[in-house]
């Protein structure tokens, strides 16, 4: 599948229109059927994710580094005891990214994941330090992701199945990062992020029971 190009939904028969390059996931926006499943997890006939309170959703739309994006698909992290949202976005020169939504705070970064040598995993624990480069990434939070859910498109995310951990990391007050740590697999990847604020949206368009609408 190629950007702009028009599928049917088996499920419903209604047209949908290819936003990004070659997407891993297209979840119907009308039925939540399957249209598209490049991944290697099989996924119900219908694809429904929880409600919560965020008060981003598809068709969000924002700027981030001069350059315009749309929302258009999600990965929903259900975790022990709360939650993260991982936003797809489109942007206007026709790359992708990632936006981070956790415990109310943002950040959004390229599409590519880093990859991380396992032996660092013994670092990845809140309240330690690990060096990325020539900086230094202080540990926040680890949690394990017991579901993974979607909607909409969603590019080469890599980490549908449940039964990984997601580490947040700070590099300093405007960067953060978050690590994916498969254990079994021993692989890690991460990504560095920019964090943003309410004022990189376009309020207009952000759910419109948000006290911020």
């Amino acid at each position: 599948m190629t950007r702009n190009s028009t599928v049917p939904c088996p499920h419903c028969n209604r047209a949908y229109t290819i936003q990004s390059n070659e997407p891993a996931v297209v979840i119907c926006p009308f039925c939540n059927g399957v249209i598209e499943n490049q991944t290697n997890v099989r996924w119900s006939e219908q694809v429904v994710v929880p409600a919560d309170w965020s008060f981003i959703k598809v068709g969000t739309k924002g700027e981030w580094n001069k350059k315009v994006f749309d929302v258009i698909g999600r990965v929903r992290l259900q975790l022990v005891n709360n939650y993260k949202n991982v936003w797809y976005v489109a942007f206007a020169d026709r790359t992708n990214g990632w936006l981070l939504e956790s415990n109310g705070n943002m950040s959004i970064s390229p599409a590519e994941s880093l990859a991380l040598d396992f032996d660092n995993i013994k670092k990845l624990r809140p309240g330690k330090s690990i060096s990325l480069g020539t900086r230094h990434c202080e540990i926040a939070s680890i949690d394990e992701v017991e579901r993974v859910t979607c909607e909409g498109e969603v590019g080469n995310w890599q980490f549908f199945r449940p039964h990984f951990f997601l580490v947040d990391g700070v590099l300093y007050n405007q960067v953060s990062v978050f690590f994916r740590m498969d254990i079994p697999n021993k692989l890690i990847n991460y990504f560095i992020s920019d964090r943003i604020t309410f004022e990189n949206f376009k309020k207009e368009t952000f759910n419109s029971w948000n006290e911020w609408q």
